[in-house]
């Protein structure tokens, strides 16, 4: 598989399958925030975001919505590269537990693992073997 089509496809994923509420608990849910992806690992190997590809970001709002976009490098008519946005949606998120998020975008409803690694830094990961990482820019 193309390295830019596992790419897509996990930050895709970290889009399509968003859903956000927040829980009862009077601190905020650690992924509240904007987030940028930056590191993703699939079929064995990791992958580096391009610069393009760290346009998009992932949006998780207290108030259980959540928004995100997916950019690419494409060849325009030119055979000139450029980045373009592939992929956007708004959705919401339910915290279940465990890392465990449930993400619903239009008539898509996942189960989601979020890891808090540190700080300013998620793992979202849609199952055992695939993985993208994701930074914060902003609470």
């Amino acid at each position: 598989m193309n390295r830019n089509i596992i790419l897509s496809a996990l930050l895709s994923l970290t889009i399509i399958f968003i859903s956000c509420n927040e829980d009862d608990n009077s601190e905020p849910d650690f992924i509240i925030g904007e987030w940028q992806p930056f590191l993703a690992f699939g079929e064995g190997e990791f992958f580096e975001f391009s610069d393009c590809q760290k346009q998009g970001t992932l949006i998780f709002e207290n108030n259980g919505v959540c928004s995100g976009s997916t950019y690419l490098e494409t060849v325009n008519a030119n055979n000139e590269i450029e980045c373009s946005l592939i992929d956007s949606g708004t959705g919401t998120w339910t915290n279940l537990g465990e890392n465990t998020y449930e993400i619903s975008v239009d008539t898509i409803t996942e189960m989601i693992t979020i890891h808090k690694i540190h700080t300013d830094t998620i793992r979202f990961q849609p199952d055992e073997d695939n993985y993208a990482e994701l930074i914060r820019l902003s609470n």
